[in-house]
């Protein structure tokens, strides 16, 4: 086990960035994770940890999905 405050280890702050679904380090510039596949964003300043990006697709689909349940209820419930 390697223990956190290692001298042996190059010093890799603000040279990388950590995915944060596997924590794994990435190049700064990366848009993927090579590991995992998931897409990160810009490094925090403190941590080290890449942000997650939106994912405007999801809120996309849940605004349609309510969008027409409120049009099936309109139909079936108050246009009789």
């Amino acid at each position: 086990m390697v223990k956190k405050n290692n001298p042996n280890l190059p010093d890799m702050t603000g040279k990388t960035k950590k995915c944060p679904e596997c924590f794994t380090n990435l190049k700064l510039d990366a848009v993927k994770c090579e590991w995992c596949g998931k897409k990160v964003g810009p490094p925090d300043e403190k941590s080290g940890l890449a942000k997650k990006p939106v994912d405007w697709w999801s809120y996309i689909v849940c605004l349609a999905s309510f969008i027409a349940l409120g049009l099936y209820i309109w139909w079936v419930f108050i246009k009789k």
